[in-house]
């Protein structure tokens, strides 16, 4: 009981000379105090030893400071920590490969495709390169096909782009097959549809680049002259302006497709005017 009276009455007198060190020095810190007190002995009973003076150690202990941090979904991220995203990973040139239908653009189950195309990266060229891939014709194929499209506008009676192009085809198809009976031709079914694909393309397309319009992702078609490739501009910003294997490997085939594209847009094309600007229908 006398250690424990000592003890308060300690307490209390360096309570009172820390409120009087605090009042004179406006609100100093006490980091580590160190304080004598002189206590008159009391007068027990029971002897107690108790040495004088009596120090009293306080240690301040210093506030945690608390980390500034930010949350991000929910999850705590030191402020100091910089997120950086990792770029997109694209395939090497080498490892790229697309292709898509053309002729059906949406083909249904079990439908024939006669033209779609392929990119890849073409090793000898260093680039990329457009492929359309077409019905392949043989020299007999290729001369068949020839044949009857010389026959066919020297029968032609009717003007192909005035009809729709059911009927139209349907006027093409039955003179096909006249002129197969006729020559007897002998083909089987699928040499039929790679002749009719042919002579459609050529009498109600635009021939060599008809696919190439039907491509979607295409945006400027553009031919630099005889045994030139075609370059088309693709969409896929990896892609850009690329080369094709359409060719026009003759002048007289071309400049008969130039001279139809012009009345196609209902416009003359000579010498004396060999600029036209126009639009397709």
């Amino acid at each position: 009981m006398l250690a424990r009276r000592v003890f308060k009455k300690a307490v209390e007198g360096w309570r009172k000379i820390s409120d009087q060190k605090i009042k004179e020095e406006k609100g100093s810190e006490i980091g580590e105090t160190s304080i004598p007190l002189k206590i008159s002995p009391i007068v027990s009973p029971v002897s107690i030893p108790v040495s004088f003076p009596l120090e009293v150690k306080i240690e301040k202990e210093a506030e945690p400071k608390e980390k500034e941090k930010i949350e991000i979904e929910g999850i705590p991220i030191p402020k100091q920590l910089k997120i950086i995203p990792s770029p997109p990973t694209l395939p090497q040139p080498e490892e790229f490969s697309l292709s898509y239908p053309l002729i059906p653009r949406d083909p249904k189950p079990g439908e024939k495709v006669f033209a779609y195309a392929k990119i890849y990266w073409d090793k000898r060229r260093q680039s990329y390169f457009y492929e359309l891939v077409e019905p392949k014709l043989d020299e007999r194929m290729r001369e068949i096909v020839k044949k009857i499209k010389e026959l066919i506008e020297q029968r032609l009676d009717v003007d192909l782009s005035k009809l729709n192009v059911v009927r139209a085809k349907e006027y093409l198809k039955l003179h096909i097959e006249d002129l197969i009976k006729y020559f007897k031709f002998r083909l089987s079914e699928e040499e039929v549809e790679t002749v009719r694909y042919y002579i459609e393309r050529d009498f109600l397309g635009l021939g060599k680049i008809e696919a190439l319009l039907k491509d979607p992702n295409i945006e400027d078609i553009s031919c630099d002259g005889v045994n030139i490739p075609i370059f088309v501009f693709h969409r896929d910003p990896r892609l850009a302006s690329i080369p094709t294997n359409v060719v026009f490997e003759d002048a007289d085939e071309l400049d008969s497709f130039i001279i139809r594209l012009a009345q196609l847009a209902g416009k003359s094309i000579s010498i004396a005017q060999p600029l036209v600007n126009g639009t397709l229908p």
